[in-house]
């Protein structure tokens, strides 16, 4: 293959850029020195697609090697840069040229002996000229055949298909992005201001700082990953999980959080890498992140404000979890997912109030069951009985068996939120002719068992009998939240799943750090009481 046939002049490539880094920057790239950059899988929106578009009519081109961009070539483009997925054969002149613009001039006399060229890049500094594509290795081979009698030489070779190569097109003209397993993709860096002096890549629905690359990563369709400095990130980050207007001090705890996060999953790492692109996402399995459009200056400043701040325990920085709500105490990471993580324990969340999900509900029926076990993979006849076989301590599902004649599985952690698509596991299940609002109450007669419904309840204004308007009733203990809720199902096969919080409750409480800001806590002192002997630093 021509990549591998060219390794000893790719080499020396590698051998100018350690020079260029050293302090020699040469005439024909612009060298630039980047830190602290991340890069993060765009595939909420921009991954599995057969086209993806940059919307900037001016770009930066170049590669990343050891945290430095080198810009190698400026494409301009009025109708933006279509970016395509290619396969097939197809033939490459052996010529390796230094730039872009000594390709292009090759392709360009090639043009004018009426054969089709055009230039490609296959790694830093390694450009060449290239002849179409076949999807047929015979017809390959009669197109170098054609293109040794139009010119008389014979510098020519056909390479093999594989699940990296990308056309780029534009008003400039192609260009091919010929990359396979052992290299990286061209990364592109926008060289005109979106607004306000922000230099940024438009993407179209969303706008990001920093650069974009697309590639396939040995896939059939493409994806967009944004390399952007980790500070930078972070603006579009914050908004993007917690309201822009709730409370400074709440906003510079999720700031600490995300960074940490974004630290430990993600690295520090900006070159490219042909076979994973990225290793956190844009999305709630990472973080959300929805670039320079979302960004706002509470939020900006909550980041600056807490500039390179991390949470650390034991002087190494730690993976910060975070969760909307809780529904009255966090949980450990022990028993979410069976690693015990001296700062992921389980703390009260009192100052958790007007969650967006405090109390929920979901019904379901036993054949709805089995379909949401059969859309992860999971086969199980019909169900004849579901129930909890194991609570954490913080009154969370651990384990859930599910039974189906002499055939049960058991569900564990957050695979029970998943399957079942629920808010938290903080839940109890309701069958028909249940009571599930039966309590015991202490009283000056001793202990009496009934129905919250049919009590009265001392509140701020005076004793009066439990609303029959709500869906739950919550019951506050000295370090705990419990659910009751106020009704049963109606049919033999429903199941109600009643419960609290949202999320997997390690970590911080979102909503328990907006309340402890609004009651005065600091952002140091609201991270460091959710993640047990951490410190900000």
């Amino acid at each position: 293959m021509l990549m591998k046939k060219y390794r000893r002049k790719i080499f020396f490539a590698l051998l100018l850029v350690v020079l260029q880094i050293a302090g020699t920057i040469p005439v024909q790239a612009e060298l630039l020195v980047t830190k602290q950059e991340i890069r993060v899988g765009l595939v909420s929106l921009y991954s599995g697609k057969e086209t993806l578009t940059i919307y900037n009519n001016k770009l930066g081109y170049g590669y990343c090697v050891d945290n430095v961009f080198l810009q190698e070539a400026v494409l301009e483009s009025s109708s933006g840069f279509i970016f395509t997925p290619v396969n097939g054969y197809f033939i490459a002149e052996k010529e390796v040229y230094g730039s872009y613009q000594a390709a292009l001039h090759a392709a360009e006399a090639y043009r004018s002996l009426g054969v089709e060229a055009y230039p490609g890049s296959s790694y830093q500094c390694c450009w060449h000229v290239y002849f179409g594509n076949a999807s047929k290795y015979m017809d390959a081979e009669r197109t170098v055949k054609m293109l040794k009698d139009i010119t008389g030489k014979k510098n020519f070779e056909i390479l093999d298909e594989n699940n990296y190569r990308v056309l780029l097109t534009g008003s400039f003209g192609t260009l091919l992005i010929d990359v396979d397993e052992q290299y990286a993709y061209p990364q592109l860096r926008p060289l005109t201001a979106y607004e306000n002096g922000v230099y940024c890549v438009n993407m179209g629905t969303r706008v990001y700082r920093g650069r974009i690359e697309i590639g396939r990563y040995n896939s059939s369709s493409l994806t967009a990953v944004n390399i952007v400095p980790l500070e930078e990130y972070l603006y579009g980050v914050v908004p993007s999980e917690m309201p822009a207007e709730w409370h400074e001090e709440a906003l510079k705890a999720q700031a600490v959080c995300a960074r940490s996060y974004a630290l430990i999953k993600a690295g520090y790492k900006n070159a490219s890498d042909a076979k994973k692109g990225y290793k956190i996402v844009d999305t709630v399995s990472s973080q959300v992140y929805k670039g320079y459009l979302v960004e706002t200056a509470r939020c900006n400043l909550a980041v600056d404000a807490t500039k390179g701040e991390m949470v650390c325990y034991n002087n190494k920085v730690v993976s910060t979890y975070y969760f909307s709500t809780s529904g009255g105490r966090t949980e450990s990471s022990k028993d979410v997912w069976a690693v015990d993580f001296p700062y992921l324990q389980s703390v009260p969340d009192p100052y958790e109030h007007n969650a967006s999900r405090e109390v929920w509900q979901k019904l379901l029926t036993l054949t709805e069951i089995k379909d949401c076990l059969v859309r992860q993979g999971i086969v199980l006849g019909e169900i004849d009985d579901l129930s909890v076989s194991k609570y954490s301590d913080t009154n969370r599902a651990y384990a859930l068996r599910l039974k189906s004649g002499k055939q049960s599985i058991t569900l564990q952690g957050t695979t029970i939120r998943t399957v079942l698509d629920l808010y938290s596991t903080k839940f109890k299940i309701v069958k028909k002719d249940d009571v599930p609002d039966r309590v015991s109450v202490l009283s000056a007669d001793g202990v009496t068992a009934g129905r919250i419904s049919e009590m009265y309840i001392a509140s701020a204004e005076g004793v009066e009998k439990a609303s029959s308007g709500l869906s739950q009733y919550i019951v506050k203990s000295a370090d705990n939240v419990s659910n009751y809720p106020r009704t049963a199902p109606k049919e033999e096969d429903e199941l109600l799943f009643a419960g609290m919080g949202y999320g997997h409750g390690v970590g911080l409480s979102q909503y328990g750090a907006k309340g402890m800001a609004e009651a005065g806590f600091t952002y140091k002192e609201i991270i460091e009481y959710y993640f047990t002997g951490a410190s900000v630093r």
